[in-house]
């Protein structure tokens, strides 16, 4: 019996949501067709098949030598274009490289994509660069000051949410216990801002302040990572500058501060 219109949409919204799923996985790291299919509960010819589709269509490339895949030029290509075409990223830029050199730390403009931190743009100082700063490398929302400020002002139900599920650490710092980041996430949001040391990488520190639009919500972040050393001598000023360079782009992105009524 042939399937009605609506029954071939379902069944193709089905596919997509399948190839979309799979290309989740493997961003995080490549995999083989059967370590997919067992994460994400599907049948192996199942899986197979849409990853036969997907390399085909050149999202995703095989590995012959050890049967695993991984990300394709042309979903590098997408998200190339992503960032090519982010009007805050671009308009933000000259912020991020004055920030960089005058303040001698790397500078990082940061949005959430759900559970995660995702580097739009970053400048670093010509003396200075910090491992997995640029764009390209994505952490979890516990794991950096970035990530904390991030999931600070994101929606109570999310927030709770994500502090129900693991939370993995990343070095012995990263905070681990669902209570501890509930209290550090409330006085982020208290404070105005985050500061982190240790806990994405043993030898690094950050400093994070959010960043509004027009509506004044936080969609993005600006953060300053730098040594553990120099964040100890320099925290104070740090956090000035991560403040001030957050507010400038909130400006940018079409943020007004509200004027108290007299």
């Amino acid at each position: 019996m042939a399937k009605t219109p609506e029954a071939r949409r379902y069944t193709d919204l089905q596919g997509l949501g399948r190839a979309l799923a799979l290309l989740d996985e493997i961003a995080e790291r490549p995999r083989r067709p059967k370590e997919l299919a067992d994460a994400l509960g599907l049948k192996w010819t199942t899986a197979y098949r849409s990853l036969a589709f997907l390399r085909d269509s050149g999202y995703v490339r095989r590995d012959e030598a050890t049967g695993t895949y991984s990300i394709g030029a042309r979903l590098h290509s997408v998200g190339t274009a992503y960032l090519a075409t982010h009007p805050i990223a671009q308009a933000s830029r000259p912020l991020l490289r004055g920030t960089a050199e005058e303040s001698n730390v790397t500078v990082q403009l940061v949005e959430r994509d759900r559970d995660r931190t995702v580097v739009l743009a970053a400048a670093e100082p010509r003396t200075m660069a910090i491992p997995k700063a640029t764009p390209g490398f994505h952490f979890p929302l516990h794991c950096g000051s970035k990530g904390h400020v991030l999931l600070a002002w994101a929606p109570e139900h999310e927030q709770a949410a994500y502090l129900s599920g693991p939370l993995n650490a990343m070095t012995e710092a990263s905070i681990t216990e669902p209570r501890e980041l509930a209290k550090r996430l409330a006085d982020v949001r208290t404070q105005g801002y985050a500061v982190t040391s240790r806990d994405v990488q043993l030898a690094s520190g950050s400093v994070a302040a959010p960043i509004r639009d027009a509506s004044g919500d936080v969609r993005w972040c600006i953060c300053l990572v730098t040594g553990v050393s120099d964040l100890e001598l320099r925290q104070d000023a740090l956090v000035e500058t991560a403040l001030h360079t957050a507010q400038s782009i909130s400006l940018l992105a079409g943020w007004r501060p509200t004027v108290p009524r007299s």
